[in-house]
């Protein structure tokens, strides 16, 4: 049986809407749509009514593509797992002490995610904690342990990495998408740039250290990566857009053509521009190669700069090995990773969400460095039901808030016809223990309302 997650990447020039599946060949991408937006600036919505312009016809394409699939049922977005990022991400340092009540008991996978859940209760007003992450214990004597599962100790103290955003921008996105003409919900908020990552970076990279580097159009997120655990986190308010605004100001032409023009021939090493004239529409801009190069390598190196600087600032930039992958949109222009290599003295290379992770017969779409957060919040969403399905405790509050009178946590249309529901005598209630065997993730069966009857 297949499950299915579905995610939302509320992006500063675009939103975009990815629905993957899981089964035994791994993730694969099943529908993939982006429209252009102008309700979010810098990560931040600024206008609901524009971004619902953009993102209720990117739900209604995915949903499209889904459902031209050759399938025995029709499958509807219910719930989202949906991206934050803005200038106001904070990352932030905790430790906490937990005394145990039996020094002798092994510490199991249920204590470890009761003390990150303890953790998340330390959230100050007018913040909302999106991730805990932790980065190493001392039990006793043992001092800095990544992995305190089946240990022993009377006192646990836990050091944590805290990633928090503004309470109001959480809200803003839920009301938002709760909006949506299908009324879906944000189960979820994830961090854009741990997303990405998810997408983008390979297991030995996070292991031996790496710089995440995503340049979208409002927002350049940084995640680092050593051993495995997210080091460090930050958004910096300054991307693409301001790229096109330079080009729009130099050229006296719209944003929408400076746009182009930087997608079409933008490139940031001026000594490497084509001597030829880019005459564009009516000839009301002549531009040389050369200019257009020049004007777009002053605000890369100016970006490129402050990301290194926050690299520096971590104080683990010795400890990545692996240098730095460059993805979002901004990271399609040319000659972008020799700059970035240049500037920063580290290994650099521009990466796409990559078979890794995605499994083969996923849309073409996603081959692409701008849709790494959409791909990535959709292996992240995974990554939570999977969880989700080993934590009994988080099972059932979750049962306790969604469950509808039947006790399921989606709603799953009844077929009309009593022998398509598995049960072959009508008028009997099916055997409750068939259920007992299944695993959570196959009971959950997706984000999705699944109509056998092919009914909208």
């Amino acid at each position: 049986m297949s499950t299915y997650v579905a995610a939302i990447d509320l992006g500063s020039s675009k939103v975009a809407v990815a629905i993957g599946e899981k089964s035994s060949q791994g993730i694969r991408i099943l529908a993939y749509a982006q429209v252009p937006n102008k309700g979010i600036k810098r990560g931040e919505i600024i206008n609901i009514t524009e971004v619902l312009k953009a993102l209720n016809p990117a739900i209604a394409e995915a949903n499209k593509q889904i459902n031209t699939r050759p399938a025995q049922e029709t499958l509807t977005i219910r719930e989202v797992f949906v991206g934050i990022s803005d200038a106001h991400i904070d990352c932030g340092a905790k430790s906490m002490k937990f005394t145990r009540s039996n020094a002798d008991d092994v510490i199991t996978a249920q204590e470890i995610r009761k003390m990150i859940k303890d953790v998340y209760k330390e959230g100050k007003d007018n913040r909302c904690i999106l991730h805990v992450v932790p980065q190493a214990y001392n039990i006793g004597e043992h001092i800095g342990q990544s992995d305190i599962l089946g240990c022993n100790g009377a006192e646990v103290e836990g050091s944590y990495k805290i990633f928090s955003g503004k309470s109001a921008s959480a809200d803003s996105i839920r009301t938002t998408v709760g909006r949506t003409d299908s009324r879906v919900k944000a189960r979820t908020l994830i961090l854009e740039p741990i997303a990405a990552a998810s997408a983008v970076l390979t297991k030995e990279e996070k292991e031996l250290g790496v710089a995440l580097v995503d340049i979208g159009a409002g927002t350049t997120d940084i995640v680092l990566y050593h051993k495995g655990i997210v080091r460090h986190a930050v958004t910096i308010p300054i991307a693409g857009d301001a790229i096109t605004a330079d080009i729009a100001s130099h050229c006296v032409i719209p944003s929408v053509d400076a746009e182009n023009i930087k997608k079409l021939w933008g490139g940031c090493i001026t000594e490497y521009a084509p001597k030829r004239i880019i005459k564009w529409k009516d000839g009301s801009c002549d531009l040389t190669h050369a200019k257009l190069y020049e004007c777009i390598e002053a605000r890369i190196k100016e970006i490129l700069n402050t990301a290194i600087h926050e690299i520096e600032e971590s104080g683990i930039k010795d400890k990545l090995r692996r240098g730095i992958v460059l993805t979002g949109g901004s990271s399609r222009l040319h000659f972008i990773q020799p700059l970035a290599a240049r500037m920063s003295g580290m290994p650099t290379r521009i990466s796409i969400p990559h078979s890794g992770v995605i499994a083969t017969g996923s849309v073409d779409a996603i081959y692409d460095p701008a849709a790494s957060v959409a791909v990535g919040l959709v292996v992240e969403g995974f990554r939570e039901l999977e969880n989700d399905e080993n934590a009994v405790e988080m099972v059932e509050i979750r049962l306790a808030e969604y469950k509808d009178g039947d006790g399921d946590l989606f709603v799953t249309p009844k077929p009309s016809d009593p022998k398509e529901s598995g049960n072959p005598n009508p008028g009997t209630k099916p055997d409750k223990e068939k259920n007992k065997g299944r695993s959570f993730i196959h009971r959950l069966g997706g984000l999705f309302t699944t109509d056998d009857n092919n009914q909208a």
